[in-house]
């Protein structure tokens, strides 16, 4: 479940002093979303990245850490990009982030194992997966449509998945 995820990594705001928890300082400097479609500024995502590195770092657990990653992108791309931007931009950013954390060999998997094709295979899972968890909590309203846009939507995957020799995602 992602949902362990999403509640380790927000946009970092200032505590109520003005302080905010700075663990490398490498974020000091960033500019690296200064984009119009953003919905964290800046330094805000590159501490949430910062945090988020430190924390997956902690918790020593390399199938932990692969999917925290996958999540990470998946934040960057919804979340703070809204979506807008392409992949290879997205792709950048989200190794620069991890670059301006680790300056050894911790996060090289995350950062070499995925390419444009599965980061783009990967939102329309994770998407799934949040639109999927938002049709329990709702009460009656609406609650059909959204049942039935999932099952449209994973229906369209399947279609895809069998129509594709992508081993990665037909087996996930």
């Amino acid at each position: 479940s992602f949902t362990v995820y999403e509640n380790q990594l927000s946009c970092v705001k200032d505590n109520e002093d003005g302080s905010t928890v700075i663990i490398t300082g490498n974020c000091n400097d960033f500019n690296g979303l200064d984009l119009k479609w953003t919905k964290c500024s800046s330094i805000q995502t590159c501490r949430a990245v910062e945090n988020f590195l430190n924390h997956l770092q902690s918790m020593n657990k390399a199938s932990y850490t692969e999917n925290g990653c996958k999540y990470m992108y998946y934040w960057l791309y919804v979340v703070v990009l809204d979506s807008k931007p392409s992949h290879s931009v997205t792709i950048e950013l989200y190794k620069d982030l991890i670059n301006r954390y680790d300056n050894t060999t911790i996060f090289d998997k995350c950062k070499n194992q995925w390419n444009e094709k599965k980061f783009e295979k990967l939102i329309k899972i994770l998407t799934l997966y949040n639109n999927f968890n938002k049709v329990y909590p709702t009460l009656h309203e609406g609650k059909c449509e959204r049942a039935n846009e999932c099952v449209s939507t994973y229906m369209g995957y399947i279609e895809e998945c069998a129509n594709s020799d992508d081993k990665d995602f037909v087996m996930n």
